[in-house]
């Protein structure tokens, strides 16, 4: 199983957009810039993203 924190895995976090309009998910990663990841309007609906959606995103993402 791979790590929080590890090259294949990055740190997921929920950040309001500075312009007040809106949330995204901040992916962190090992050796690898930081990503900006989609568009939700509340708080909730970003850790839902990161809860039910981000492992298949990474999967599909990686697949091509």
């Amino acid at each position: 199983m791979a790590k929080v924190h590890s090259r294949e895995i990055p740190y997921l976090t929920p950040r309001p957009f500075e312009d007040g309009s809106g949330w995204y998910v901040e992916a962190q990663w090992v050796g690898r810039p930081t990503e900006r990841l989609g568009h939700f309007v509340v708080y909730s609906e970003a850790r839902d993203w990161i809860a039910l959606q981000s492992a298949a995103y990474f999967v599909l993402r990686e697949l091509g």
